[in-house]
């Protein structure tokens, strides 16, 4: 029986290329993950929760000069789970008012804050 001396089994070696696919496809993955954020707006307001529906006015709410409001006396409004809610004469400032599970501030902020009150 001979040897053989120099020869490798051709089933075990692949040839390499110099472009590995790999590299394509993770450039692909990329890529379409970035495209994927662009597109979905939701991802870009996290921070931001939905509010619910209220029927806060902006009348009787001033904002001071700290940044805070001040709630001199607010016609009845209702927002969240509360109804027929008033605030007099209070300063609310952030997470200060916590009415039908919604910060006061961050409504009248988003509410409030391009008008005169």
């Amino acid at each position: 029986m001979e040897e053989m001396t120099g020869h490798r089994d051709q089933r075990t070696q692949r040839p390499r290329s110099s472009n590995p696919r790999g590299c394509r496809t993770w450039a692909a993955s990329i890529a379409l993950i970035f495209l994927s954020g662009l597109s979905s707006p939701a991802i870009a307001q996290v921070g931001q929760p939905e509010l619910l529906p209220d029927t806060l006015h902006c009348e009787g709410f001033k904002k001071t000069a700290d940044g805070t409001w001040y709630a001199e006396k607010s016609a009845s409004f209702s927002v969240g789970g509360a109804t027929e809610v008033t605030v007099e004469q209070q300063i609310i400032g952030p997470g200060s008012h916590k009415i039908g599970g919604i910060d006061l501030y961050a409504l009248l902020e988003r509410k409030c804050a391009g008008s005169r009150g």
